[in-house]
């Protein structure tokens, strides 16, 4: 058979065209199914801080890995309602000790210097199993988080963006803030009659799952994100009551002896913690004297927190709860920022 020279350009046009089609699918499979979008020479590089010091169960004081999420949008500003995460999508990055940030496959500017990339990330790794995304693809993209039951599994949560960045950013610097807030409950025995309590149970009663939303306005530490509550209500046990073998109790002496900390949880933000809130203790009484000086039996009280403070991200409230005989009374509530390992309340933690 001879082809014309007309015949051979159609041929070769259409090698052309399905080598195009299959080389386009390969790429499009690499990154979790996005589609490749116009992309330059110069690399993605990443840096990341934190507004306040990390703190998680490990006592983390510098991220050293963090999942990236990022939306190309052209020419246009990155707004929720209207983009999704279609650039990078759970894309693992770490850093070394004294090293810099990688990850893999690289990504690269667009050429086109009026094009935008946004970004957004969190951290610690390990959040995953408290974590869910919205799909690929999906506009208004939200983080959905659900608080672990056991005090001891709960871990800190980190998110940053960076909205609106071009090839002339270099690289991408995350601030990271925390997301969650911080409640630590203190039990005393607050009656001079009572010689001895043994606290055997704590449990936090309260909404445990929320969406986090990205706000279109970014790049500040009051307006990164947004919580709202699905309604999803449930009971978080403090490490006093694990059951069984590994069951442990707290013994808070005579009235004059001091508060104990009984348990420190990372909770969801909340604008009015007493709608919803419920402290659970289980304990027995000692007494000394009057007609009840025997150990008492295990008594369940609750007590809700009051309206205000609110609960919010990156903030840790201190509630110190008086035992008095068979009722709990609120001694007092102290707000305080993060801080952990002696590092000042509220300075950075350089991660670059």
């Amino acid at each position: 058979m001879t082809l014309t020279g007309a015949d051979f350009m159609k041929l070769l046009y259409t090698l052309l065209f399905v080598s195009g089609l299959l080389s386009s699918c390969g790429e499009a499979e690499i990154d979790n199914g996005i589609s490749p979008f116009p992309e330059g020479v110069v690399p993605i590089g990443f840096a990341s801080s934190v507004a306040l010091p990390v703190q998680t169960r490990g006592a983390l004081t510098e991220i050293s890995e963090m999942y990236i999420y990022a939306s190309y949008t052209g020419t246009a500003d990155w707004k929720s309602a209207s983009h999704a995460f279609n650039y990078m999508y759970s894309q693992y990055a770490n850093k070394p000790i004294g090293g810099t940030w990688t990850y893999s496959p690289l990504r690269y500017w667009p050429g086109n210097a009026e094009d935008k990339i946004s970004f957004f990330a969190y951290a610690p790794v390990g959040a995953e199993d408290s974590l869910a995304v919205s799909a690929i693809n999906a506009t208004n993209p939200t983080f959905t988080y659900k608080v672990l039951r056991k005090e001891s599994e709960q871990l800190d949560l980190l998110v940053a963006s960076k909205l609106n960045c071009t090839n002339a950013i270099g690289k991408v610097e995350f601030s990271m803030q925390h997301a969650l807030a911080q409640v630590v409950v203190k039990v005393k025995n607050g009656d001079a009659s009572v010689s001895g309590v043994t606290l055997s149970g704590l449990t936090l009663e309260m909404p445990c799952k929320g969406t986090l939303t990205f706000n279109d306005t970014g790049n500040t530490a009051d307006k990164v994100f947004s919580w709202s509550s699905p309604g999803e209500t449930g009971a978080i046990v403090a490490d006093v009551v694990l059951g069984g073998s590994s069951s442990k109790t707290l013994g808070l002496g005579t009235s004059a002896t001091a508060a104990q900390t009984a348990a420190t949880f990372f909770v969801l933000p909340m604008a009015a913690p007493a709608i919803s809130v419920k402290f659970r203790l289980a304990y027995k009484l000692t007494k000394d004297s009057g007609s009840n000086n025997d150990e008492s039996q295990l008594m369940h009280v609750a007590i809700m927190p009051p309206s205000v403070p609110a609960w919010t991200a990156g903030k840790v409230f201190t509630y110190t709860i008086s035992v008095m005989d068979d009722r709990l009374e609120l001694s007092s509530v102290t707000v305080t920022d993060f801080d952990v390992n002696g590092i000042p309340a509220g300075g950075n933690v350089p991660a670059t």
